[in-house]
């Protein structure tokens, strides 16, 4: 009896422990999740990854890790490496708008355009207010000679606040953000009275032998009245000359003048802004007009490195003159380490410029490193 009694209380003693260490293990792996999060929001990309790898190598259906760990990649231009957890993700979750959009964007950067074409239509399906998405699009429709499709994409784009696809679309469709008013078609009443002093004064019968004789076809383009009937007949009719004078002044009355796009000399400003940080990184600031807008505020910046190189962001300032968007220029880059790139992306948000009437000026922050 004694003996039965000391197993159960070691029974109820292993499960309170397993419990106990199962609680404890499920608090740690949520502990680093929200770590993760966090360092994602704060642009901590290269430290978010090392702590999303902590949760998905224990528990990869952990809430979003898997999506958000690509999306951390992405930030750092590991686009293999997006790709790959984005269709991990899609395979354990199932399809959602923001995994289809980071694998066709992060197709679109690995070049694979004919499988980026097809995700970016399928998220442009359940997404309307990403403008990134119809520029891609319109990117690769112009490069297949479909500049139709680019330009309807770059005017959506344009919607949604996009100044590099405004750039874009003012260059290769003629478009205008606001179309001038159609001019007032100016009406010649004289001669409305005389075309219908004309009418008036030919009877029944002359009208009928009109229109048995003659055929008359305008044609809008060249502002001319061609008839069937022989030249001869012509010159016996008096009254064709006078239809084809009311004709031409008709159409000629109401010519529109359409007036040629422009677009804003400050948008294809490629002024530089350079800033010597210290004797081993100088910055340089240019695009859209960003090389000649004001700085207001300038962050305390220290970038060791034991290569000489570039690090290159893309940046877009809004009118206010926050960095809105930070993203690594991988093409223009000649350094790619990953804690370069993170500090770099975080250290240009930080930047603040003067205020602006553009809604959005887009450009490059090159960070010039000198090794040590």
């Amino acid at each position: 009896m004694n003996l039965l009694k000391y197993l159960f209380t070691c029974l109820i003693l292993i499960s309170t422990i397993g419990a106990s260490v199962a609680q404890s293990y499920e608090e740690e792996i949520g502990f680093t999740f929200v770590k993760a999060k966090y360092l994602l929001d704060t642009d901590r990309y290269d430290d978010a990854v090392r702590e999303f790898n902590r949760v998905i190598n224990e528990d990869p259906t952990v809430e979003d890790a898997l999506a958000l760990r690509a999306y951390a990649k992405y930030k750092l231009s590991a686009y293999i490496g997006t790709k790959k957890d984005i269709l991990k993700y899609i395979e354990l979750k199932g399809i959602t708008p923001e995994a289809i959009s980071l694998l066709a964007k992060a197709e679109y950067q690995l070049t694979e355009f004919d499988a980026a074409l097809n995700s970016l239509t399928t998220a442009l399906m359940m997404i309307e207010d990403d403008a990134e998405l119809y520029e891609f699009r319109a990117s690769i429709y112009m490069d297949r000679d479909q500049q139709y499709l680019a330009c309807q994409d770059w005017e959506a784009a344009v919607k949604l606040g996009s100044s590099k696809a405004l750039v874009s679309a003012k260059t290769n469709c003629g478009y205008r953000e606001t179309l001038p008013p159609s001019p007032p078609v100016s009406e010649n009443r004289n001669e409305e009275n005389q075309d219908g002093m004309y009418a008036e004064d030919m009877n029944e019968g002359d009208l009928s032998e009109v229109k048995e004789s003659d055929e008359i076809i305008s044609d809008p383009e060249i502002n001319r009245v061609l008839t069937t009937q022989d030249p001869e007949s012509n010159m016996g009719n008096q009254e064709a000359p006078v239809i084809q004078t009311s004709v031409i002044d008709s159409i000629s009355s109401s010519e529109i003048i359409v007036e040629e796009p422009t677009v804003d000399p400050r948008l294809i400003d490629e002024s530089v802004n350079s800033i010597e940080i210290d004797e081993d990184l100088t910055l340089d600031i240019s695009g859209q007009g960003l090389g000649s807008r004001k700085l207001l505020k300038q962050p305390n910046i220290l970038i060791l490195s034991d290569e000489d190189g570039e690090v290159v962001i893309d940046i877009c300032v809004s009118r206010g003159g926050r960095v809105v968007t930070a993203t690594f220029n991988q093409s223009e880059s000649t350094l790619g380490r990953k804690s370069l790139v993170s500090l770099a992306i975080r250290k240009a948000k930080d930047f603040w410029f003067e205020k602006s009437d553009l809604r959005e000026q887009c450009g490059l922050m090159k960070f010039k490193i000198k090794g040590t």
